[in-house]
């Protein structure tokens, strides 16, 4: 990721904010992608497990965590993609209907195994009964 501020002459990572001290360009580009995808998200730090997270802002001042994003800091067009594959509110629908079609096509996949297996049962036993001379289904040719 190149630097944005590389042009006024600033080569550090970070930026210095009045009232925020210094910080990173790379979390303050993330943070405003959530703040982008939804005004009632922010961006944190678990500092317990060590993993960016996405906190929505409780009617009572909280925040309360909705999402991870994992160890490493995503890059913010990640953030809003994933924010928005993962979102219910908006697109709930949508992720049924997706659910559904890879299971119907998992369901396809188990009835064709399922038959093509039955058929192979149906002709070992036909060739074990015709080696044993006693098919229960005798064959009759006329010719």
């Amino acid at each position: 990721m190149s630097n944005p501020f590389a042009g006024l002459g600033l080569n550090s990572e970070s930026i210095w904010l009045p009232g925020r001290g210094s910080v990173s360009i790379r979390e303050t580009q993330a943070q405003r992608a959530v703040q982008e995808y939804s005004h009632e998200l922010r961006l944190g730090f678990h500092k317990e497990n060590e993993e960016w997270i996405v906190l929505k802002e409780l009617a009572s001042g909280e925040y309360f965590p909705v999402f991870g994003l994992g160890r490493e800091l995503p890059t913010p067009e990640q953030i809003k993609e994933r924010l928005y594959k993962a979102d219910t509110r908006r697109r709930g629908g949508e992720i049924v209907r997706e659910i559904d079609k890879r299971n119907e096509a998992r369901k396809k996949e188990l009835r064709d195994k399922a038959g093509e297996g039955t058929g192979l049962a149906a002709e070992a036993f036909d060739w074990a009964h015709r080696q044993m001379g006693s098919h229960p289904n005798p064959r009759i040719f006329i010719p």
